[in-house]
């Protein structure tokens, strides 16, 4: 497996292994032992697989506060998505920036996002499937929701018109 940093160093693409043959091919999704080599540490515990019926779907602006923030690991298993990593430790030098990483199915990368960063997912395509594992459960009472229209953050989207949900729609703004 190999790790590209992006432009916030500690965010990193994920570059698996890929087996093929006259049968087809075969990824290696998830090695404690490949995560480890590239010092990715914690063990995932928990994955949700999101199926999304039309492109231009958005999920987000999720994030779980400390003491249970979440290590995350995205990848797509059918089609395309953008995820959007955004800073949220206010320690930070680029508190509230964010950068965007398009990942799809055929070439098999996944990000991987420390816990102080929240993220947003938006389909590119008709038919996505994707996952994110995380190394937290998901706790009531600190998982938080930002809407998807927060104008502190101002995320841009590649298209006109987007697809969410009333309860990310209507989140509260920062």
């Amino acid at each position: 497996m190999k790790a590209i940093r992006q432009l916030f160093k500690d965010v990193l693409v994920l570059e698996p292994d890929v087996e093929s043959d006259e049968r087809g091919s075969v990824v290696e999704t998830y090695s404690e032992d490949d995560l480890d080599s590239i010092k990715i540490d914690g063990v995932f515990i928990e994955e949700k697989t999101y199926n999304s019926i039309k492109s231009a779907t958005v999920y987000g602006i999720y994030y779980q506060e400390e003491p249970y923030s979440q290590n995350k690991l995205i990848y797509p298993q059918t089609g395309s998505v953008m995820v959007y990593a955004i800073e949220f430790d206010p320690e930070s030098e680029n508190y509230l920036q964010w950068i965007c990483v398009e990942l799809d199915s055929r070439t098999n990368k996944q990000l991987y996002l420390p816990n102080h960063y929240a993220y947003c997912i938006l389909t590119l395509e008709a038919n996505t499937r994707f996952v994110v594992k995380a190394d937290e459960y998901n706790t009531e009472g600190y998982l938080r929701v930002t809407t998807y229209l927060d104008k502190t953050i101002n995320l841009e989207f590649p298209f006109d018109e987007i697809n969410g949900v009333y309860k990310e729609k209507n989140a509260p703004s920062l």
